[in-house]
């Protein structure tokens, strides 16, 4: 399962899936502030989980292209 949020809610949002038993694939930014950080952290080592902070894939071309298509379809309906 995939949960995508803003980073605003990062924070809380990853401290409660690690909670569950969950790893958790972040994509950067991390969060805003090294207290949210060190929290997030905190918790994976409490819970045993792997928090794994990834690329933000925003950019790759070939998302881009893909988000292109989708929209375009969507338009043409």
């Amino acid at each position: 399962m995939e949960g995508l949020l803003p980073i605003p809610l990062h924070t809380d949002g990853v401290i409660e899936l690690l909670g569950y038993g969950w790893h958790v694939n972040l994509q950067k930014p991390m969060c805003n502030d090294l207290v949210s950080a060190q929290r997030m952290l905190d918790a994976a080592a409490a819970n045993d989980r792997v928090l794994r902070v990834m690329e933000n894939y925003l950019f790759y071309e070939p998302l881009r292209k893909l988000k292109e298509t989708v929209e375009s379809a969507r338009s043409a309906r």
